[in-house]
């Protein structure tokens, strides 16, 4: 129930911020791992690869990710966060945190502590997921759209690097 709740009261807060859950989840993968390609976000967001490509597209075209050629393996190219990326994800990120105090508003500061400390051993697994590398899960079908040039980025977004 609580979770209902909160993927309700989340994504309309999230539109102020001109995000859903899915550009958060993508966002917060790159904040944790550094620059990624494609297909590393696909596998640890458990995500399929059109609405990977649809998802990026859309925070490229808002300037808060950028698709450059991967340092590593000149074939592929790695989704980099840019400062814009990072400072919309701070501030998503407060959102989703004043959304979460507010449902626990009705638990005193103790049942919070027990809460907490119920759940921890459950997120942590969650985390890890089935394979170690898991960022979060927020899988969404969606329709592909054509992927826009990127070169107009990438400058930036090269020097750019995790928090």
């Amino acid at each position: 129930m609580a979770s209902c709740i909160w993927r309700t009261a989340t994504p309309a807060r999230l539109q102020a911020h001109h995000l859903e859950l899915r550009h958060l989840g993508v966002l917060t993968c790159l904040a944790e791992a550094g620059p990624l390609n494609q297909r590393a976000l696909v596998d640890r967001l458990q995500m399929d690869k059109s609405s990977m490509v649809y998802i990026i597209d859309e925070l490229e075209r808002q300037g808060l990710a950028a698709r450059c050629k991967d340092e590593r393996d000149r074939r592929s190219y790695a989704v980099h966060l840019t400062q814009a990326g990072r400072d919309r994800l701070a501030v998503a990120t407060t959102t989703t945190d004043d959304v979460m105090t507010e449902l626990l508003t009705p638990f005193t500061p103790a049942e919070r502590r027990q809460l907490h400390e119920l759940l921890a051993p459950f997120i942590e697994r969650a985390a890890r997921g089935p394979d170690q590398n898991w960022c979060g899960s927020y899988s969404v079908k969606v329709t592909p759209k054509r992927s826009p040039s990127c070169r107009r980025a990438c400058g930036s977004a090269k020097t750019a690097s995790a928090p």
